[in-house]
């Protein structure tokens, strides 16, 4: 998955988050469609693909090359974001989880598989949708017409992004590694 390649989970979140604000505000609204449009389509690709994940149950093999004391590579953010915070360095956001819990950073494959079935992508698609039209107009607003895909939207989007995120990310990292190892033979 090659979403992850073109922004860091913070970034994502951000501009989530802007596109949301932009739906429930009233006279605010996001000023260019193209890149709108744009994180539409890599949102929309990314609910296709963690479907495909799921529903072919492809495995997940939490990888421990990247630490040596941590079991999964959720613990390894949560320790990295804890140290960080402490030493306040704001480079932490960038792998900051906010709406997982331990149970679903451990195994993110089975807390992603009740989200994404078909039934459910087909809402998420359709609310995203709503977002576009409300993200791009100043005369309506989505709190006004209908909380199903405000707030709600938002956390399990995010949610997805997190759970993505720590599902392919690891084994994305391990992959880079192989190559360079290989062309530096």
């Amino acid at each position: 998955m090659e979403f992850y390649h073109g922004a860091s989970l913070h970034a994502y979140r951000t501009e989530l988050r802007k596109w949301h604000n932009a739906c429930m505000a009233n006279g605010l609204k996001i000023k260019k469609a193209g890149p709108l449009v744009y994180l539409h389509q890599q949102l929309t690709q990314l609910l296709q693909a963690c479907y495909l994940i799921t529903t072919q149950q492809l495995p997940y093999v939490p990888e421990v090359s990247y630490s040596d004391s941590e079991p999964t590579f959720g613990d390894w953010i949560m320790r990295v974001w804890a140290r960080n915070i402490k030493e306040k360095d704001k480079g932490y956001k960038e792998y900051q989880l906010l709406r997982l819990k331990k149970k679903e950073m451990k195994n993110p494959l089975k807390a992603l598989t009740p989200i994404v079935t078909l039934g459910n992508i087909t809402k998420l698609r359709y609310g995203l949708t709503e977002w576009l039209y409300f993200g791009l107009f100043k005369d309506d607003c989505l709190a006004m017409i209908d909380n199903k895909y405000g707030f709600p939207l938002l956390k399990e989007l995010e949610k997805i992004l997190e759970l993505s995120f720590i599902l392919v990310v690891p084994q994305a990292v391990q992959n880079m590694k192989r190559k360079k190892e290989g062309e530096n033979e």
